[in-house]
């Protein structure tokens, strides 16, 4: 019996199917950011890949919705690089606990799949002192009369100055004053204590 054969090519096309989320290169962030840095500082960038193919494996980055209104006024993320930025000057005064800010990496799959991560920032404190002493009294041009007779120890002038510090670390400061004139010779100064205003 003769028997006959057709060979025929067929090409198959396997389509991904979106069913891997978008990984972190790391399972969480942390990073340190000066105080007073200026806005659109780098705070730090997060990355993550996804091995789906097309579309499926593209990532972007955000905030995910519900997260903290004060953070997205302290912070900015760049949808396509996950860098982080500032978006406003930032303390580390009277702050011990660092910023937890979670970020979300979405495929553009369909389902759409995502993960997240943690980014812990902490500001740095650049000065344990930065405040400086405002003057209350004496007003500016304001003049101290003196006697013409008086005895060593008279009392002249009163000054008074408060403390123009930020941190909530500590309450209580010393003042000292100085006179700078050439006429120090003439007058002395004597140390205060001066309460941080609340």
């Amino acid at each position: 019996m003769n028997t006959h054969s057709v060979l025929l090519q067929v090409y198959v096309t396997v389509s991904d199917v979106n069913d891997t989320p978008p990984e972190f290169s790391q399972s969480r962030y942390s990073a340190v950011v000066p105080e007073n840095s200026p806005e659109g500082t780098l705070v730090v960038q997060v990355m993550a890949s996804d091995p789906d193919l097309g579309e499926s494996g593209e990532v972007t980055f955000q905030f995910p919705e519900g997260s903290s209104v004060a953070l997205n006024r302290l912070y900015a993320i760049d949808e396509e690089t996950g860098a982080i930025t500032t978006k406003a000057k930032l303390t580390g005064k009277g702050r011990r606990a660092p910023y937890v800010l979670t970020v979300r990496a979405f495929d553009k799959g369909i389902p759409q799949l995502f993960s997240d991560t943690e980014v812990y920032v902490t500001v740095g404190d650049v000065s344990s002192n930065d405040g400086v002493p405002r003057f209350v009294k004496p007003e500016v041009n304001e003049v101290a009369y003196v006697p013409e007779v008086c005895i060593c120890s008279t009392h002249l002038q009163y000054a008074f100055a408060v403390c123009i510090c930020k941190s909530f670390s500590c309450s209580t400061f010393i003042l000292d004053y100085f006179i700078i004139s050439e006429l120090k010779s003439w007058y002395k100064s004597v140390p205060s204590r001066c309460h941080r205003p609340r």
